[in-house]
C-alpha cells in the first residue's frame, strides 16, 4: 500500500497535490483573483528567481541555491533570496 502512495505521490498531479497542501498548511495568501492551480502554475513555468534572475534548477535537486521557493507575497525566489526573505 505504501509503494502505490508513494507512486501516486511522484505522479505530477500528486506533485501539484502535495505542493498546494503545503502552502495551504504555510497558510501562504493568495492574491485577489489567483488560485493555487494558478499560483502553481506560475511556480513550475517560472524559470529565473524574480529577485536576481538565478536560473533554476530541476525541483528534484535537493539542497541547491536555485531552487524555487514561493514567498507568502506569491514572488518565486532562489534558496539564497528566500533566506534573507525571512
Amino acid at each position: 500500500m505504501l509503494a502505490k502512495q508513494n507512486a501516486r505521490n511522484n505522479t505530477p498531479e500528486g506533485k501539484k497535490r502535495n505542493r498546494i497542501s503545503n502552502w495551504v498548511k504555510l497558510e501562504y495568501e493568495k492574491n485577489i483573483g489567483d488560485t493555487y492551480d494558478e499560483i502553481y502554475e506560475k511556480y513550475i513555468n517560472k524559470t529565473n528567481c524574480e529577485r536576481c534572475d538565478v536560473l533554476f534548477v530541476s525541483d528534484d535537486i535537493p539542497y541547491h541555491d536555485a531552487k524555487k521557493y514561493l514567498t507568502k507575497q506569491n514572488n518565486i525566489i532562489c534558496k539564497h533570496c528566500a533566506h534573507w526573505n525571512k
